[in-house]
């Protein structure tokens, strides 16, 4: 009875021995965050067809306050970035714009959509890496970032400027030109006065210090426009 009360408690023995290797031996749990980063072409914050890929796009792990960075990548020739060991937890990405343009964030919450605001931050990402391989809180492709051109002077505002402005803003274009900025092909003096340019022509129609005076209100899409160039930081 002794012999075969030790041989029990021996077998017992390598049987949670074993059972602690194989628990070490285990493969640690992962989650993935990633996907696409296009030109955003016609500015609509969707994937369309004819978009291209960004590739070298860096693009910043952090935490989920975004306060902490944990790591960075670039994106590849097709425009495809991933982060592939991640534990449970929240992540923030931030996405660098390339030279000229600025995040530009899609309108729902469509997989096609940019998920980036102009600073190029992504939302909160959650990662639980309890959940199967096709849950996408723990894979998650579908983290995108849209870049569309900024808006500049020379190219968006100017134009605006010279077709619905410049009989009075253009020097000899009126008796009062010197009491007026010129702002008309004068990029300098149109950034000084954007903020009070978009108060003016966004007035009602025959309101008082409407611009251009005496003639129809700019367009909504023109006047959007202004604001779009001031919302993007004024570039020339």
């Amino acid at each position: 009875m002794t012999k075969i009360t030790l041989l029990l408690s021996v077998t017992t023995l390598l049987l949670v021995l074993n059972s602690c290797n194989k628990a070490d031996d285990a493969e640690p749990q992962y989650g993935t965050i990633g996907d696409y980063v296009w030109a955003d072409a016609n500015a609509n914050g969707q994937q369309d067809t004819g978009e291209l890929p960004l590739a070298g796009v860096k693009v910043v792990l952090y935490d989920g306050a975004g306060t902490r960075k944990l790591d960075s990548t670039t994106t590849n020739s097709t425009g495809n970035y991933a982060y592939e060991k991640l534990v449970s937890g929240s992540y923030k990405l931030r996405f660098t714009a390339p030279t000229g343009t600025i995040g530009n964030a899609g309108t729902g919450s469509d997989a096609t959509d940019s998920d980036i605001n102009s600073l190029g931050w992504s939302h909160t990402i959650t990662i639980d890496v309890s959940k199967a391989t096709t849950d996408s809180l723990r894979v998650n492709k579908q983290v995108d970032a849209g870049f569309r051109a900024k808006t500049s002077f020379a190219k968006d505002v100017n134009p605006i400027l010279v077709a619905s402005c410049q009989p009075c803003h253009l020097e000899g274009g009126g008796a009062n030109f010197a009491a007026r900025v010129k702002h008309v092909n004068n990029f300098a003096t149109a950034k000084g006065a954007a903020n009070f340019i978009l108060d003016r022509v966004s007035r009602a129609q025959g309101a008082a210090g409407l611009m251009p005076l005496g003639r129809a209100r700019l367009t909504d899409d023109k006047i959007a426009l202004i604001k779009k160039w001031i919302d993007d930081g004024l570039a020339e």
